[in-house]
């Protein structure tokens, strides 16, 4: 959940969170609200999306220093939940860990 607000204090397009918790083994969880009609961006790539729209999409305003977590210092094409519109891509981040 952590993760999560500094996304949305760092004024990140991120999709809405409506669960977070603490697993048995401790490990932690968050669930997203849905999203229907987004597909990871690597996936969509694959599937044979032109990479230029994707790059066309409004980029994140990543403030420097911010992906400092030591599980996850890249962020990487399945990170961000992506939209087909016309247009720039609909682009989500969704990866909490990297803060």
């Amino acid at each position: 959940m952590e993760g999560h607000r500094h996304l949305e204090q760092a004024q990140i397009p991120t999709a809405p969170l409506v669960g977070w918790g603490t697993a048995k083994d401790l490990g932690s969880f968050v669930i997203f609200d849905d999203l229907t009609g987004y597909t990871p961006a690597d996936k969509l790539i694959e599937q044979g999306a032109d990479f230029e729209s994707l790059l066309q999409a409004p980029p994140p305003n990543l403030p420097p220093g911010f992906i400092r977590s030591p599980s996850s210092r890249d962020l990487y094409l399945c990170h961000f939940m992506a939209r087909a519109v016309n247009g720039p891509a609909d682009l989500k981040l969704i990866d909490t860990g990297s803060r």
